[in-house]
């Protein structure tokens, strides 16, 4: 036993991939954990202050401004990413206009979007869709920041400021909640919180040499947004698979159902994080094996990584199912009993979370954005069409069984994406 623990850390140490992997996956993943565990708390402090409709209320909002905001962000985090994992010299020039994107473009079109189709469905008031458009255009730029120190491979920073930044911010909006349970003021002190540890990031940054400002280079944008057109139409299919049923519920059901429905599915979330984080930080690393072996070589290395995340996650999926029904009462409360429902079915899509989300990371790192879209778009037309007909039917049940067929059919396109890619393009990229 001995000789073989020794073996095994002699194939680490003598794979620089393999270190790579398991030192940016462990400094991803805690700082990830870390927020997880306390963006959990979080919910479970707006769910028994708020109450099933107010919850529904944030929810629904949430979603639905979510889903205009992945339209406008415009999928430029990809080729930024990508960029700037490959050459840090390009980090500048990248990031200062995926900034300047996102100020320009991506802001005002999901503020305009989201009151246009608040109004239409019936989703929150006009104040409360503006306050969630703050926090969540904010928290998008935060989030093209920490893709900026993932790409830049500094796994161990963006670790440390998620611990420090989401202490401070949970444990400040919980001081809210807790003297006044008011929507309204609770959204407003979110997107300042976050607005205060978007600019300790970029001050961070700074003061690492990475300079930065914000460019004005159209052609440049044109090139990014071109390219980063099938990951924004992936994205956005991608985000229509998670929370297009909270929208549909909230419009047809009710806030009430949309609550209740809710609580299952953020539990749903937090679990599905936790599956596919191995896959987000192998990003940088998908992305050069990709520039320097050939397609059938990358297959077999995605193989790989697939095999090993989808034991990991089926572990999970089986301990949440039996834990679940001691912990839903327990954390949120009787009167989201019905919840544990919807999770029942919810728990079997995690496998094929994380087996599509590794898909996804890997056609992006590759440059295949095109079979990203295809995967996603394929499971948002599926996911909405279904919904559309059973939810008013049979109510959030449906939502939930519709969701576990989406992540299988997601999976399995992406899968024969690279499939039919590795074949038809068994060349060997220079420098190999």
């Amino acid at each position: 036993m001995t000789s073989r623990f020794q073996h095994f850390l002699h194939q680490i140490r003598s794979r620089p991939t393999v270190r790579e992997l398991l030192r940016n996956s462990a400094f991803f993943s805690s700082g990830q954990l870390y927020q997880l565990a306390l963006s959990a708390l979080l919910n479970i402090l707006l769910a028994r202050r708020l109450g099933p409709d107010l919850m529904g209320i944030y929810i629904a909002t949430q979603s639905m401004v979510g889903l205009v905001m992945v339209f406008a962000n415009l999928g430029i985090e990809v080729p930024f990413k990508r960029e700037a994992s490959r050459d840090k010299n390009k980090f500048p020039i990248y990031y200062g206009s995926a900034l300047a994107i996102r100020l320009t473009i991506s802001a005002p079109v999901t503020f305009i979007v989201s009151i246009i189709a608040g109004t239409i469905l019936g989703i929150g008031s006009v104040p409360v869709v503006t306050l969630m458009v703050l926090l969540m255009v904010t928290i998008s730029f935060g989030a093209l920041t920490k893709a900026a120190y993932q790409a830049l491979n500094h796994f161990d920073i963006a670790a440390k400021l998620t611990i420090f930044a989401q202490t401070v911010y949970v444990g400040i909006t919980a001081l809210i909640l807790w003297l006044s349970p008011d929507l309204m003021i609770v959204l407003a002190s979110m997107a300042l919180l976050q607005a205060g540890i978007l600019s300790v990031n970029l001050g961070v940054l700074w003061r690492m040499g990475y300079h930065f400002r914000l460019l004005w280079d159209f052609q440049l944008w044109k090139r990014m947004i071109r390219e980063a057109l099938p990951v924004m139409l992936a994205n956005s299919g991608e985000y229509a698979n998670l929370r297009s049923d909270s929208i549909i519920i909230a419009a047809v059901l009710g806030s009430f159902f949309a609550g209740i429905y809710g609580v299952a599915y953020s539990f749903y979330l937090m679990m599905a994080i936790i599956v596919y984080l191995p896959s987000v930080s192998a990003f940088p690393t998908l992305a050069r094996y990709s520039a320097s072996h050939d397609m059938r070589a990358y297959r077999k290395f995605v193989n790989k990584l697939g095999l090993a995340i989808v034991g990991y996650s089926v572990a999970i999926a089986i301990v949440l199912f039996f834990l679940a029904p001691i912990l839903i009462p327990l954390l949120y409360g009787q009167e989201y009993q019905a919840s544990l429902d919807p999770l029942k079915i919810l728990v079997f899509a995690l496998p094929f979370v994380a087996l599509n989300r590794l898909m996804v990371q890997s056609l992006n790192a590759s440059g295949l954005q095109k079979w990203t879209f295809i995967a996603t778009a394929t499971g948002a037309f599926f996911n909405i069409g279904v919904n559309l007909l059973l939810i008013p039917r049979f109510g959030i049940m449906a939502a939930a069984a519709t969701t576990l067929a989406t992540e299988l059919l997601v999976w399995l396109v992406a899968s024969l994406g690279l499939l039919t890619t590795s074949k038809r393009t068994p060349v060997v990229h220079p420098g190999t």
